[in-house]
């Protein structure tokens, strides 16, 4: 994708979907070109609810109470 948007050279490029989470916005911004979706470390925020929770705590973000909690093997 990145040598068609090279190729195409459009104004803004919009990125959403599964292939935000690849970190193609951050590839694209750091060749110049104007992206709209989020970066792999925002994206972070979307593919992981543990992360998203405990972010949302640091942050003090109101949130529904919730914990994270880790199976052992049996």
């Amino acid at each position: 994708m990145v040598k068609v948007v090279e190729a195409e050279q459009p104004d803004l490029t919009l990125w959403a979907g599964i292939a935000a989470f690849t970190g193609i916005v951050d590839v694209l911004q750091t060749r110049g070109f104007r992206v709209f979706g989020p970066t792999r470390a925002a994206a972070k925020l979307e593919s992981s609810k543990a992360f998203a929770k405990r972010f949302l705590q640091r942050h003090n973000i109101p949130r529904p109470t919730s914990g994270v909690h880790h199976v052992g093997r049996a």
